[in-house]
Order: C-alpha cells, then sequence, then structure tokens
C-alpha cells in the first residue's frame, strides 16, 4: 500500500476520484484503470474507510480479476482477521508473477512481500502489523 498524503492532494487523484465518486452515486460507468482504482482503495484505507476500500476493491477485481492491488489489500484484511486460508486462495488469483512479486508459501508464515511500480511518487517501505503479532504484511513499492 502507497501512503502518499501528497499525490492523495495532487489535482489529478482528485479528478479520478470525483469521477469514481459520481459513478457510483450515479450508476453511470466511466473507465479507470486497475492501478486507479488501487489508489482509491489506498486513499479510503488512509482516510479510515474500510468499507469504501473493501467496495472499491470488489468493484476492481469484477473489472480485472487478478490485478494485484485490489487483491493485496483483500488479503491483508484476510489476515487482520486471521483467515490465511482465504488470503491464500486470493493469493494464486494473481498472474502477473513477474511484475509482482510474491514469495511461496509465504502465508504459511503470515508474510507476504508485494512489489508494485508505481507512479512517480517517493520511495518508501513500510511495515503494517495486524492484530496477531505473528502476522504481518510488508509492502515496498518501486519505482520503475
Amino acid at each position: 500500500m502507497q501512503i502518499d498524503e501528497e499525490y492523495f492532494n495532487n489535482e489529478e487523484f482528485k479528478q479520478k476520484l470525483r469521477l469514481f465518486e459520481d459513478s457510483v452515486k450515479s450508476g453511470h460507468p466511466i473507465y479507470l484503470d486497475d492501478d486507479d482504482l488501487t489508489d482509491i482503495i489506498d486513499y479510503y484505507n488512509l482516510m479510515n474507510e474500510g468499507g469504501k476500500a473493501m467496495q472499491t476493491a470488489d468493484f476492481a477485481l469484477s473489472l480485472y480479476p487478478s490485478a494485484p492491488g485490489p487483491i493485496t489489500y483483500k488479503i491483508r484484511r484476510c489476515i487482520d482477521a486471521n483467515d490465511i486460508s482465504r488470503a491464500e486462495e486470493l493469493l494464486e488469483k494473481v498472474t502477473d508473477k513477474q511484475k509482482y512479486s510474491f514469495p511461496r508459501n509465504s502465508l504459511a508464515s503470515h508474510a507476504i512481500c508485494w512489489t508494485r511500480p508505481l507512479k512517480p511518487r517517493k520511495k518508501t517501505t513500510e511495515t503494517i502489523a495486524s492484530s496477531t503479532p505473528s502476522t504481518f504484511l510488508w509492502i515496498m513499492p518501486t519505482m520503475n
């Protein structure tokens, strides 16, 4: 998960968020790619709007069934809920293993490493601890 408040305050992101939210309210379709939807998921997550983040992840996966960003968000939620078997099922849906790195059997030890190419932003590394001390998610975005 990329948390970059500067990016979320950017007018380009705000416009995509407005388009998405207007589309949800009106029911009129718009085009956003899986990276745009992942950014919106990350934004809602940062704003502590987990319900909206999950709805956006579900919507993104209805359009892009193997999109790593929404899948990773859902995997994190499964790990938080200690539903490791569901997290493993979701992990299998990621098809672009070249672009995204998921260590084999990573959920056996309750850990995932996800590397996602980002739009031009700052390099960051973040560790997120879940409610279970032995469960964690390590996400390291990289620049193209």
